[in-house]
């Protein structure tokens, strides 16, 4: 039987975003691992600074796949929203020197707030 992928393309105000979605993955990194190759083949082939990118990581760990899935798709991603990291666990990530942000990411706790800045013109 084949698994679901969770990751998915979404229309707002006209803008294609790709919503990558890694939530609660904590007890399945098989389930991780096939998500994150899922998001790597459609975001690897795409043009430089070209994608609009939402990453949700409610209820999911940093896990060191995590930290190289995103150090890897940079190159084809103009703006990363990331949803599901609070501020203390972000602060956290930076203290232990995990923190693989690209500068391109901003913090959300809200979808559609993620969605209208991923659809807006401005940085």
């Amino acid at each position: 039987m084949a698994t679901r992928i969770h990751s998915t393309w979404l229309n707002t105000r006209n803008t294609r975003i790709y919503c990558v979605d890694l939530s609660s993955f904590n007890d399945d990194p098989d389930g991780l691992t096939r998500e994150i190759d899922a998001a790597r083949a459609v975001i690897e082939h795409l043009p430089e600074n070209s994608l609009l990118v939402s990453l949700d990581l409610h209820s999911t760990r940093l896990t060191v796949e995590i930290e190289r899935f995103l150090r890897d798709i940079t190159r084809p991603v103009r703006k990363m929203a990331v949803l599901g990291v609070p501020g203390l666990r972000r602060a956290w990530y930076n203290v232990a020197g995990r923190a693989p942000w690209p500068p391109i990411a901003r913090f959300f706790d809200d979808f559609e707030k993620a969605k209208d800045w991923l659809a807006s013109e401005g940085f």
